[in-house]
């Protein structure tokens, strides 16, 4: 019997009575559990768009050394699950906080002279 957990999670995380975390969480030094975890905290939703029902990643900061690490220490660097168009057109490597708020700004100042 599913839970009420489960019930809330899309299809692609789910299936057939097995967690299926998106890609392959001990890559990331994660359990099945620690990635479910990390995701109903989020809301089972991407925490950028909010979107439910997408395929879905394992986000994590590029450090150097990434691949010689320990999955152990993999872990302390995830982010969180976004999903796939987040990951890679949002949230791609080198974007920082300084160049979102330039974009948020970017944003705002169209929005303040769009024709309406």
């Amino acid at each position: 019997m599913k839970s009420d957990v489960y019930t809330k999670l899309p299809k692609r995380v789910y299936a057939r009575g097995e967690i299926k975390p998106a890609g392959n969480a001990e890559w990331y030094g994660l359990t099945k559990q620690e990635w479910l975890d990390i995701f109903i905290a989020q809301g089972c939703m991407c925490p950028i768009c909010k979107v439910t029902n997408k395929k879905f990643v394992t986000d994590h900061f590029h450090v150097r050394g990434w691949k010689n690490m320990p999955p152990h220490e993999r872990k302390k660097y995830v982010r969180g699950i976004l999903c796939t168009y987040c990951n890679f057109r949002v949230l791609f490597t080198g974007v920082t906080i300084e160049k979102l708020e330039n974009a948020v700004a970017y944003l705002r100042r169209w929005e303040a002279r769009k024709p309406r």
